[in-house]
C-alpha cells in the first residue's frame, strides 16, 4: 500500500485504478487462490471508468504467467 502520489509516480495510475496485471515494473502481486474458483472475476483494468470480466481459470493462467504470489 502507498499514498496516492507514490502510486501515480511508480505505476502511473490513480487510486482505484490499480490493475492486477500489465505492469513492466517489478511489482509483487499477492493473489488469493479462492479467486481461481470463481466462475467470473471483475477487475479494474487500470482506470476508474472501465471493468474487465475474466473467468477464474483464465485469471489463474494470467497470474501464474506473471509469477504472482498465490496464497
Amino acid at each position: 500500500m502507498c499514498d496516492p502520489e507514490t502510486l501515480s509516480q511508480i505505476l502511473g495510475t490513480e487510486v482505484g485504478g490499480l490493475a492486477p496485471f500489465g505492469y513492466e515494473l517489478n511489482v509483487q502481486l499477492v493473489v488469493s487462490s479462492t479467486l481461481f474458483k470463481q466462475k467470473y472475476i471483475y477487475l479494474n483494468p487500470g482506470r476508474n471508468d472501465a471493468t474487465i470480466c475474466i473467468s477464474g481459470e483464465d485469471f489463474k493462467s494470467v497470474m501464474l504467467g506473471n509469477k504472482a504470489r498465490i496464497l
